[in-house]
């Protein structure tokens, strides 16, 4: 979800907010291009990661999408937990890493409560009708 584009562009949030415009746009390249300038910024807002790794996966870079993540989770930016968890998921997933996917997915819906518990558990249950253990 875009929480970024309608925001009004400052001096302190345009390259945010022109990325997330490419963003809302489906332009993942170019919203990847934009955020990591962005992010080089000392001032800047800590959960770009996050849709950087969002348009890293949709264009094929989940390793890539794993470290922005990595970096978000590691910044002392609050309230990205399930986010976090939910992503790190789907970039093993995307990276042929289907067990670890699968001990992630069950993880989240061991917690009963997240974000992202229902994602979770059909992931599960078609990671299982797969065969992967």
């Amino acid at each position: 979800m875009d929480l970024v584009s309608d925001q009004v562009r400052t001096i302190h949030n345009d390259g945010y907010v022109d990325a997330m415009k490419l963003y809302k746009a489906g332009d993942y390249a170019g919203t990847e291009k934009g955020l990591l300038v962005y992010l080089e910024r000392k001032d800047a807002a800590k959960g770009a990661w996050l849709y950087l790794a969002c348009s890293q996966l949709a264009i094929g870079k989940p390793f890539e999408a794993e470290r922005a993540i990595d970096r978000l989770e590691g910044s002392n930016e609050k309230g990205f937990a399930d986010q976090c968890e939910w992503y790190t998921v789907v970039c093993w997933l995307c990276s042929d890493q289907s067990p670890r996917a699968l001990k992630g997915a069950k993880a989240i819906v061991a917690k009963g409560r997240h974000t992202y518990a229902k994602q979770a558990e059909r992931l599960v249950k078609a990671l299982e009708a797969e065969g992967v253990e």
